[in-house]
């Protein structure tokens, strides 16, 4: 199976500062530097390295064909990545405070210049086909419209990490995730999301799960509402958590699996940015979850129960490895291991 990026490139503009500006204030940079990133881009690279069969597609302008290089270099099938001449290539600011913090906007350029029906044309064309695993997140236009079309006209498995989130509710969102397969959000995420979706959101579950770190409420309602199969919630230093959906009935306690894991074994003092973490945890994930056969799993067929949780939980511990050696290294691109290396540190648990 495949796994296809239909996400944002971007050029990043790193800066390290002493902490991350607060409003107001004025603090000076102690370093620039200027590297290849974008949610899209960094997950894109992450698949590739880990082995996995990656396409994506995606826009750069006039000034990002060294970008696209750089992901071709990962392995990924680049020849989807269209280069618009009047455009320039997405921008983001990332601020990297002393502890690997970090804070960033973003100016779209040119991942806002996608045109739905060229991009879904493509992709029909291409073979992209039930099996293969579609992974997006909010750095692009259309990116409600392509979750809908791919699933119901391709039969693709759909990988959602809804950020950036929205400011605001809207019906599309709501809609979209009824056809969103796997989701990735971390435990801001999960409340945004759950007050995005719906106009009447029930405040003291979300309440308590802020003030506890308890989040299965809210992942049960996005499970039972859309019929999810996997949602993963991402703890930063506190590990991560997945909850399987089997499709059975709602009151049947041996319909969900939940597993919970904790962070790879890196020492606090090695980590220095924590900017494509989240992205390569994405990438890695979907490409060991491509490598097993949850074909029928995600389609609503019969399956085993005790072979999709063991193959989640394995995509669920190399992908953990994997980010906790994107935060020792700088950048986003350049931060993302190697399977190679991955193997090395799940071996000796020393990065």
């Amino acid at each position: 199976m495949s796994v296809i990026v239909f996400g944002s490139i971007n050029i990043d503009e790193v800066y390290t500062v002493p902490h991350i500006v607060r409003p107001g204030e004025t603090i000076t940079s102690t370093k620039r530097v200027e590297v290849a990133g974008g949610k899209g881009a960094n997950s894109c690279v992450s698949a590739a390295r880990s082995g996995a069969n990656t396409f994506m597609y995606a826009n750069v302008g006039s000034d990002g064909k060294w970008v696209k290089d750089i992901i071709g270099e990962s392995g990924a099938n680049t020849k989807n990545i269209l280069e618009l001449q009047d455009e320039t290539t997405g921008r983001a600011i990332i601020q990297v405070n002393e502890e690997g913090e970090n804070s960033i906007f973003l100016y779209p350029g040119a991942n806002h210049k996608h045109v739905l029906k060229n991009v879904l044309d493509s992709m029909q064309t291409n073979g992209v086909r039930k099996g293969d695993y579609m992974v997006l997140a909010n750095e692009t236009n259309s990116v409600y419209e392509i979750i809908q079309e791919a699933k119901s006209r391709l039969g693709v498995t759909v990988v959602w990490n809804p950020a950036p989130m929205p400011t605001k509710h809207t019906p599309e969102l709501a809609n979209a995730l009824g056809y969103v397969d796997v989701l990735v959000v971390n435990e801001t995420e999960i409340c945004d999301l759950i007050k995005l979706a719906s106009t009447e959101y029930p405040e003291t579950v979300i309440s308590t799960a802020e003030s506890t770190g308890d989040y299965s409420a809210l992942v049960e309602m996005i499970s039972d509402t859309y019929g999810t199969k996997i949602v993963v919630v991402t703890k930063g230093s506190k590990g991560v958590e997945a909850s399987i959906n089997y499709g059975t009935k709602k009151s049947d306690t041996e319909s969900r699996a939940i597993i919970s894991m904790a962070i790879a074994p890196v020492p606090q003092d090695r980590v220095v940015d924590t900017t494509a973490a989240g992205d390569t945890w994405i990438g890695y994930f979907v490409s060991g979850l491509s490598s097993s056969n949850l074909v029928e799993f995600f389609s609503g067929g019969e399956c085993n129960q005790a072979d999709v949780k063991s193959s989640v939980e394995k995509a669920m511990g190399r992908a953990n490895y994997a980010s906790g050696i994107t935060v020792t290294r700088h950048g986003a691109i350049p931060s993302i291991p190697t399977k190679q290396e991955v193997d090395n540190f799940v071996a000796t648990n020393k990065v």
